[in-house]
């Protein structure tokens, strides 16, 4: 049987809710992380300098580099950034890891730029790579100037795109456990250990917040990117320019959860599909459930692809993985499970006796 593709287009057709929430932001976007798909939005394509919200970045490109455990030399131009810092010095060593931690709790500015430094020579080309990341998730009205957040005229980002940052910061597996601790401690070559305590305020004081990043100049304001989870409802929060940030994102997240709700798209052993192999016919099922955020009065289109291997051919074991099923929301892959066989199917050779097998079964 070649490669099969089988497509399944659902609609959830209710018109879109307004609702109007007292935030006190410049820009805010409030978006569902698996989906994208915006639950509240207030000028959230608008260009703003979003600070050490920045730092997202940084640490995703850096937990992408492949250079996570390399010792980091620090050099002169770190241990001099202005701003939030942790205190490194020249030619002080310390793993790129533990920059990360610097940079995503206390917000250092040298931990930032000495990481830069590391990966790419300078913290030029390393605002270019992020830049180019940031595109690649979709963030296209996005651009960096520098790693740390620094303001620049040509270091900006919008509330929309950071949401996006966000949620692929949330599910790299080096970053989450980073964005969640409140307090640590990170140590040098020599021993040295620094005590770090998160800026985010939330994760005391709303439950269910696993991150993500403050940030603060003159020129940006107070900036916030807020993920959190409940009930199987990942939410992404932002807000730029927001005088009462804290208060802005429990008001959002408040309104995010009570629009959203968890459900099943695809069931465990549901039927998908039915191919031909031989005189045989057999039906493909899925192996998980596929489950899916469903956001009250949003008119949602989801698309399942169904792709099976090159060729089947008997003989094949029932639970036996044939190909994969994949769940698209507005163009966008939200989840995805496993397709498997729902029974044996025996070569020509060996069918008679899998009827003799099956009349044995029946009177032992």
């Amino acid at each position: 049987m070649k490669k099969l593709l089988f497509l399944l287009v659902v609609f959830l057709s209710v018109p879109k809710l307004c609702f109007a929430l007292d935030i006190s932001a410049k820009s805010a976007c409030l978006i569902v992380a698996d989906s994208g798909e915006i639950i509240y939005e207030k000028k959230p394509h608008i260009k703003l300098p979003m600070a050490s919200t920045t730092k997202m970045m940084t640490a995703l490109v850096a937990a992408e580099s492949g250079k996570w455990d390399e010792t980091v030399t620090v050099s002169v131009n770190a241990q001099n950034q202005e701003g939030s810092s942790i205190y490194l010095e020249e030619n002080e060593r310390i793993r790129l890891s533990e920059l990360v931690c610097g940079m995503m709790l206390n917000s250092g500015n040298d931990a930032a730029v000495a990481t830069a430094e590391h990966i790419s020579g300078s913290t030029e080309l390393f605002a270019e790579l992020m830049t180019k990341r940031a595109n690649e998730l979709g963030a296209i009205n996005t651009r960096f100037e520098n790693p740390s957040g620094l303001d620049d005229e040509n270091h900006y980002s919008t509330a929309y795109d950071l949401a996006v940052i966000g949620s692929e910061v949330i599910k790299n597996d080096s970053l989450s456990p980073i964005i969640q601790c409140k307090e640590m401690k990170i140590e040098n070559e020599d021993g040295d250990v620094t005590y770090l305590r998160n800026h985010n305020k939330l994760l005391w004081r709303y439950d269910g917040v696993i991150g993500v990043k403050t940030g603060f100049t003159k020129k940006s304001g107070r900036c916030l990117v807020t993920a959190a989870s409940r009930n199987g409802v990942t939410l992404i929060a932002v807000t730029l320019s927001a005088p009462s940030d804290w208060n802005d994102h429990k008001l959002m997240l408040d309104y995010g959860f009570n629009m959203c709700e968890k459900s099943i798209e695809l069931r465990k052993g549901e039927r998908i599909n039915k191919i031909q192999i031989g005189k045989d016919e057999l039906e493909l099922v899925a192996a998980e459930n596929i489950e899916v955020v469903d956001v009250k009065g949003v008119k949602e289109k989801r698309e399942l692809k169904v792709k099976t291997i090159g060729t089947i051919k008997a003989p094949v074991n029932a639970g036996e993985k044939l190909g994969v099923a994949e769940l698209y929301q507005n163009g966008k892959l939200i989840a995805q499970t496993d397709i498997v066989a729902e029974k044996n199917v025996y070569e020509t050779s060996n069918r008679r006796k899998s009827i003799i097998d099956t009349i044995k079964e029946l009177f032992l």
